[in-house]
């Protein structure tokens, strides 16, 4: 049986219950292995209480409980501040020790991967916080990844991958850059494959059986994706909106967008 993509869940997901305390990480966790997810997208701030001073103990606590329920944890990703406080604009130097300490606590958990993000890593002028963060990268064996995400487009983050041609270095695109309302073309979702080492499959509302998600092309991009022969991680993102009642409950939201993603596997 050839190798086939690996659907999983980003924890990003549960957001909107989490901040009314309806849900822990850990009642995510397991939510998202019930769902049928085989792997686990966590971010830093969001979902460790003591950030950015965790506990080692809680990181590799919440690993266990990923790695008991036959989940993997593919990505750690970062909030790359850009400002501290409202005083305070982080300089290059702060910038860089945010991205090393993110390689860092990936390799301690065995992580393949961080994304770090939202981060101006597509100026120029950064170009020298991505050069200053490679070696490091290297060093411990983590790949960095930046998020795709509308409204961007990916000009920029491909000439960035073209300009430093590092295995070290990646991209993660958000299907919601693509969506229909956005006009961007098939064309350039194929064009950043050859660098893609996760996905985010997003959807705004529950999906019912049987129906498609109706703001993003899936089906092709799902196909596109399947026709290169790519079997890397790709992560269920539910972020609700509009006024669907049923829209608020992510639990069923990240249900139903899992269910909807292994369609096309």
């Amino acid at each position: 049986m050839s190798e086939q993509m690996k659907v999983g869940v980003t924890l990003h997901s549960y957001i909107v219950d989490m901040k009314k305390h309806n849900i822990t990480v850990d009642e995510a966790i397991e939510h998202a292995a019930g769902c049928g997810a085989k792997c686990i997208e966590i971010i830093d701030a969001e979902h460790f209480l003591d950030w950015p001073h965790p506990k080692m103990t809680e990181l590799f606590r919440v690993k266990e409980l990923i790695e008991s329920l036959g989940m993997e944890l593919v990505n750690f990703s970062q909030y790359t501040e850009n400002e501290y406080s409202a005083v305070y604009r982080c300089t290059e130097e702060d910038k860089i020790q945010q991205v090393k300490e993110s390689i860092l606590y990936a390799h301690i958990l065995g992580v393949p991967m961080t994304r770090i993000t939202p981060f101006v890593n597509v100026d120029p002028a950064n170009n020298r916080v991505i050069e200053k963060c490679l070696p490091f990268a290297e060093k411990y064996n983590v790949k960095l990844c930046f998020e795709i995400h509308s409204p961007a487009k990916p000009d920029r983050f491909l000439e960035v991958m073209k300009e430093f041609k590092s295995k070290y270095l990646g991209l993660v695109p958000d299907f919601s850059a693509w969506y229909y309302a956005g006009h961007l073309s098939l064309d350039s979702f194929k064009e950043c494959l050859p660098y893609t080492i996760h996905v985010h499959g997003k959807a705004t509302s529950i999906i019912d059986e049987n129906h498609e998600e109706p703001n993003i092309p899936y089906r092709d991009l799902m196909n596109i994706l399947k026709e290169y022969k790519y079997t890397g991680s790709i992560v269920a993102e539910y972020e609700p909106a509009g006024f669907d009642p049923r829209a608020s409950d992510t639990r069923m939201g990240v249900e139903s967008l899992v269910k909807y993603i292994s369609r096309f596997i």
